[in-house]
């Protein structure tokens, strides 16, 4: 059976990308294509850590610390979920993948090098898709969220700074993510579409 294809859909916070990985989970299965949704962290037990340690102002473990949990859950999730489902031929399209450990990390620990060495151990995506949103306009989106380390204005702005990196370094595909959510599916399904005709994994309309 042929190798399916991992899509990653990346982002600062708010801008969206839950919602679009799921919305391009649905187009994908209403065509006909076998698409699993899933997203990091994982519900496993690191995964759990590093949600407590996102949510808690005072901080319990290093940013180094919490780097190499993300690069172990990012394992499991490989593992588990990931390398099953595209043996059996299907998409999968994470919501988080490993530019999301690059940009962040890049920025809480200040330790590029060693980031991408620690992440190089996972298989990159097929595509990996970067849904950019302005910093202002993504804040408008979470203010009615707890506010913690992750969303500060000044936080994101570096965050989108090392995911904007990785688009001119050609690791990353950049959709505009302004405008309401079919806008911005449709920007992504277009994307996605191409790839997936070359691959044959879905047909030409």
């Amino acid at each position: 059976m042929p190798r399916g294809f991992l899509i990653a859909l990346e982002g600062i916070d708010g801008a969206g990308k839950t919602t679009q990985a799921k919305l391009l989970v649905k187009w994908l299965k209403s065509n006909g294509v076998e698409a699993v949704y899933t997203s990091e962290p994982t519900e496993s037990e690191i995964g759990q850590i590093i949600k407590r340690h996102l949510r808690n102002i005072r901080r319990r473990y290093s940013e180094e610390a919490i780097a190499l949990l993300f690069t172990a859950d990012r394992l499991y999730h490989i593992e588990k979920v990931i390398t099953p489902a595209l043996n059996k031929g299907k998409v999968v399209v994470t919501d988080r993948y490993v530019h999301s450990s690059i940009a962040y990390q890049t920025v809480t620990t200040g330790r590029r090098k060693w980031i991408e060495q620690i992440n190089s151990i996972a298989p990159k995506p097929d595509l990996s898709i970067l849904i950019d949103l302005p910093v202002n306009q993504a804040i408008k989106r979470i203010k009615t969220r707890r506010k913690h380390l992750y969303e500060k204005h000044r936080f994101l702005t570096k965050v989108r700074r090392e995911y904007l990196r990785l688009v001119k370094n050609g690791q990353m595909t950049l959709v505009d993510g302004r405008g309401d959510r079919l806008t911005v599916n449709k920007r992504i399904v277009d994307r996605v579409y191409e790839k997936l005709i070359n691959k044959n994994i879905i047909f030409r309309y």
